[in-house]
């Protein structure tokens, strides 16, 4: 009796779902929803990936927003290695945007984007003294990157969209004093390649870190030539203000920029002779804004002085042949009256306070 008891208790006890063949299992799930054939994941091994084998999707739009479907926001996420977190990436067929947001805790030492689909990116990394790490980028429609990332050493952009939109706020791991040395050829060719790879963009703003890092650069090698590049937003501070005119000439069919000056040098040690092209066809519209202050851990000289100031607006009236308007920030407003009687190459410019 017992005997027959327990015969009984098995056959109760016997999974003959399991049992039964994978076409036979997503022929069943494919009459759940797709949020239930998913939950059957957890049931055991042989389930795990079950799911993606069903042929039918019956996803219910009410589950989610429209907003979210494409979009994946990662933030502070513990990886088993590197490759995780490029498998999951290249995982997501129709992924249109991405946001990593990483701190010093995790392990990541490279972050690889290959994507076909993604049109926004967007990396935040904190400092640390930790080397290394590095960004990867492959996603040639890619509209929108933002780098946000003093922790990384190398940045590598294989492919982004023709005329993307980049916010690039980074110091290549590199210390406030460490100037780039003529002998590291390495980090030279990974600059010269990172610039490269953002020769096509469209829309451009540049962090006074990593114009720091570009104006060494600029001592040794010659920046590539932006020719897409349309509008152009850059930070200077220290004395490296001096790259103006070189950076300019490197964006030969400019129509806007924007420049902010921190401490700067005095106006006799700026050589501003050289006019750039886009000041001879393309360039209209111009916005200067200055900070009123020092940093005397660093014993620099703000730009505080009118020669200074009159310098650099006389810069942008005297030669910018399609200058249509010179928006000045109000720490030039005690002088505006002397701004504005500049000689103007362009005749039709106008020079307005904001």
């Amino acid at each position: 009796m017992d005997s027959e008891t327990s015969v009984k208790e098995n056959q109760r006890n016997f999974d003959r779902l399991s049992n039964l063949p994978d076409s036979l299992l997503c022929k069943i799930l494919s009459d759940f929803s797709t949020k239930e054939s998913v939950r059957t994941s957890v049931l055991s091994k042989r389930w795990r990936n079950l799911w993606l084998n069903v042929p039918v999707l019956d996803l219910d739009t009410r589950t989610f927003s429209d907003d979210d479907v494409f979009i994946m926001h990662l933030e502070k996420v513990i990886y088993a290695c590197d490759s995780t977190l490029e498998t999951l990436i290249s995982s997501c067929p129709v992924l249109e945007e991405l946001t990593i947001v990483s701190d010093y805790n995790d392990s990541l030492e490279a972050v690889r984007v290959r994507s076909q689909s993604l049109k926004s990116f967007s990396i935040d990394c904190e400092r640390d003294e930790s080397e290394g790490h590095v960004v990867a980028i492959d996603a040639p429609r890619l509209e929108c990157m933002t780098l946000n990332d003093h922790r990384s050493d190398s940045f590598i952009i294989h492919s982004i969209g023709p005329s993307a939109k980049v916010n690039i706020d980074v110091s290549f791991n590199g210390e406030d004093d460490e100037p780039l040395e003529p002998d590291d050829s390495s980090k030279i060719t990974m600059l010269s390649k990172f610039l490269t790879g953002l020769s096509t963009v469209s829309h451009m703003t540049i962090s006074a870190d990593t114009l720091n890092v570009i104006h060494d650069y600029c001592e040794m090698e010659q920046l590539p030539k932006f020719s897409n590049l349309s509008y152009l937003e850059a930070c200077f501070q220290d004395t490296k203000w001096e790259m103006l005119p070189a950076l300019l000439e490197s964006c030969p069919n400019l129509h806007s920029v924007v420049l902010e000056f921190d401490c700067l040098t005095k106006t006799e040690q700026v050589d501003l002779s050289l006019v750039p092209q886009c000041f001879k066809s393309s360039l209209e519209f111009v916005q200067l804004k200055t900070i009123d202050g020092v940093d005397m851990r660093k014993n620099e000289t703000p730009l505080i002085g009118t020669p200074s100031k009159m310098k650099l607006a006389k810069y942008f009236l005297k030669n910018g042949a399609a200058l249509k308007k010179l928006t000045l920030r109000e720490s030039f407003c005690t002088f505006i009256n002397q701004i504005k009687s500049i000689p103007r190459l362009s005749k039709g410019c106008e020079v307005v306070m904001d």
